[in-house]
Parts: structure tokens; sequence; C-alpha cells
């Protein structure tokens, strides 16, 4: 089945019109209270860092972390892993 091009939220010159945008894709209220992306702060072996979130362990108890200082990325125990802060990116 073929869409016409107002459906798809273009006029007939074929150029894009938001008012004609689905009501799905309306934008979504913003809470103050909850963060986007977040960057978990850490600290491991007295070395600043961020958790690599990404990237999966490979094991329990383990996790990566991305070193601030020369970006050097490193599988660590996650009992050695000093929690710093919560950020927004």
């Amino acid at each position: 089945m073929r869409t016409t091009g107002k459906q798809c939220g273009l006029a007939a010159t074929g150029v894009y019109q938001p008012s004609l945008r689905s009501p799905w894709l309306a934008a979504k209220e913003v809470d103050p209270d909850r963060l986007k992306k977040t960057i978990v702060v850490v600290k491991h072996e007295e070395k600043p860092g961020r958790l690599l979130l990404d990237r999966r362990p490979s094991q329990e108890g383990l996790a990566w972390v991305k070193y601030e200082m020369d970006g050097q990325e490193v599988e660590v125990d996650l009992l050695a892993v000093e929690l710093v802060a919560f950020m927004e990116a």
C-alpha cells in the first residue's frame, strides 16, 4: 500500500511540513528529575573515570571503566571501584 505525501507529512510538492506530523511523533514532556543520558563517574586506583555501560563484562562483579586521563579502557573488579557521581551527558 502506497501512502500519499500528505499522510507522510509531505505536501504535494514533497516539502516536509511539521504540522502534518503524526500525533505519535509529538514531543514528549521533559521531566526535570530524569537524566537523559547518564554518566556514572567513578574512581579506580585513585584515577578518575567513568563506567562504560554499553560494554558487557566477562563475568559478574566486573565492569569496564574508561579513565579520564588517558582514555584507556580496562575491565576492573567492582569492589575496587568508588562511586563518585551521576552526571548528564
